[in-house]
Formats: C-alpha cells, structure tokens, sequence
C-alpha cells in the first residue's frame, strides 16, 4: 500500500482473488464463433432443461439473422449412466417440435438426441424445405402427429437429410457468433486470444493438406470484426511456405504431389496479402497469425458488430435459402 496516494481509488475484494486476465495461446476461434450457437445438452434429465437451454440461446444470439441453435446427444449422460450400471436407456425425452416453436419462433433449431434421432422446430422444417407428404425415405423415418402433421422428430436418414440440408453460416452470421463468443471469452477472464488466420485465397482443404494448423479462421472474419473496433494484431510471414513446413508435409501429408502446387501458389497469395492488409511480415512461421485481444470494451462493441450483421445479412441470406434443394 506504500504506492497508495491521495486519489487512490482502493476497492475492497473481501474474500476474493483478483487475477490478471488470462491470454490463450491455442485457439481456433472460427470454430468458437460457430459453437456459440451450439447446446451442450448431455446433462439434460427433463424436457424442461432442454426447453430452457434454447430459450436462453433464443434470447442471446442476434435478432433478424436466422442462426441455428443446434446441439447434440440429449441425454447422453443417463444414457451412459444406465449403459455402465446395464440398465435398459431411459427412453428419450418427450420434446417435439410444438414444444420447440412455444420456445424458439425467430431461429431454426434442430437438436440431435443420444438415439440418433433428430428434433426441429418448424422453422427448421421450412428452412430445410421437407414436403409434408413425401415418403419416407429409404433407411429413414419422419413421425406424425394424430392430424398427420410432421411432429418435428425424425430417425435415421430422415434425420441426416434434414441436418445436411442446414446451410453453412454466411459471414454476417459468423460475425454475430464471434460476438456472442467475445462476450463469453471476456466473462471468464480471458482477455486475449491467439488463432491461425486462412487468407481468403487460399482454401480450407489446401491448408489441411499444406500447413501445421488443421484448421484456420477465415480472414474475413477478422478483418470484419477489426472493422467493428475489436483490437486485432495481424501478423503474415514473408513466406507462407518454407522447408520446415515441406518437411512436415513429407512426414505427414499423402499428398506431397500437389502440395508443392499448393505451396507455390500461397506463396503469391501471402505476398499479395501483405501488400492488400499492410500486415507486417515476420518470415518466421509457415502460417499466418493472428493475435485477437478480447479485453471488455471488445465484448461491448459487439453491438456494433450485431447491428451491421443485421443490416448486411439480408441479401445473402436470402441468396442462398433460395439455392438449397428440397428435402424428402
């Protein structure tokens, strides 16, 4: 207390302990941004649970943008539980899709349960485009209610189709997850992030096959959210490709063919991204980087960054509900 002064504000913890905030070192934030939206439901013993979780997502994701709420294995914990002490499963939780659409009417929601059976609300239903109708399909099975309605519960291939009929979120939709995950990372403390950034050049499946990194944020996303204030520090190498990562793909990737292709051709895309961004350059790393500082004014300007997904998603979104094909 000896640097305490007269204008010292002092804040009494009690019992508490103050910490710094917490940076992670590993992170693959894209993927972060599209759990947001995703339910960890293994825990849940009563429909209630279950309701309760998508009303709570419901009401934190972004308003006008149609994110899907999903999630997997409902009941999986009692499941597991029985399975150990070998009792028969419990048999699965009563929720169909009245129940959905009385908690979730503005977002598609679509939950996998711990028999493999798929639940949607209606707006899934619409979304996916599932004729009323149509048979069943082969190896698959859409339940009815009494009036012959699809009551939302679909098995086997029934239930594949439906979850391969959701349409990868645009990128107004990845910007309103990663503001959804920014506020969550900023709760728990941690107040910077580091992640592997993909130039938009270069494709996912060229950087599986070509860098350390299995996976990578799509530079878009940082760049939105830069735009938003959120405090990002780029870094691109020289080089995105050098020995050490040739040697790596020897050891570890079966296409050493065409990896030298790929590595050319990101070489060119790396210098011309240097040039487009104004990145610094390191030349130390065959990856591209990205420092991502989450602190809690970065948490509270994601009400800029949902307010610009709204306006920005209408056309896209739209675009591409009008481009999926119908499903049986």
């Amino acid at each position: 207390m000896r640097l305490r002064g007269d204008t010292t504000q002092v804040i009494d913890l009690g019992d508490r302990m103050l910490l710094p905030g917490f940076i992670d070192a590993h992170t693959h934030f894209g993927n972060a941004a599209a759990w947001a939206m995703r339910l960890g439901l293994y825990d849940a013993g009563e429909p209630a649970e279950v309701l309760e979780a998508v009303a709570r997502a419901a009401r934190r994701l972004p308003e006008g943008l149609g994110l899907w709420i999903t999630g997997g294995d409902i009941g999986a914990a009692a499941a597991w539980e029985a399975d150990a002490a070998g009792r028969p499963r419990p048999a699965p939780l009563a929720i169909d899709r009245k129940a959905l659409d009385s908690v979730a009417t503005e977002n598609p929601v679509l939950l996998r349960r711990i028999d493999g059976a798929y639940v949607a609300n209606s707006l899934a239903i619409a979304r996916a485009r599932v004729p009323r109708d149509t048979p069943d399909v082969r190896g698959g099975r859409k339940e009815r209610d009494a009036s012959g309605e699809l009551n939302g519960i679909f098995h086997g291939r029934a239930g594949e189709r439906l979850a391969e009929a959701m349409p990868p979120p645009n990128l107004a939709q990845q910007i309103a997850g990663a503001s959804v995950a920014l506020a969550d990372l900023a709760r728990a403390g941690i107040t910077s992030v580091h992640d592997v950034a993909r130039l938009e050049e270069v494709s996912q499946r060229t950087f599986f096959h070509t860098f350390i990194e299995r996976s990578a944020t799509d530079l878009a996303l940082f760049r939105a959210l830069q735009a938003e204030g959120v405090r990002i520090t780029p870094t691109v190498p020289a080089t995105a490709a050098t020995s050490h990562s040739a040697s790596w793909t020897r050891r570890r990737s079966p296409r050493i063919s065409r990896a030298r292709t790929r590595r050319a051709s990101i070489r060119s895309c790396t210098a011309s991204a240097i040039a487009r961004t104004g990145c610094s350059s390191t030349g130390t790393r065959p990856r591209s980087t990205r420092t991502l500082p989450v602190t809690a004014a970065s948490a509270s300007s994601t009400r800029g960054i949902r307010a610009r997904a709204r306006s920005s998603a209408s056309g896209s979104s739209a675009s591409s509900s009008t481009s999926r094909p119908s499903t049986s």
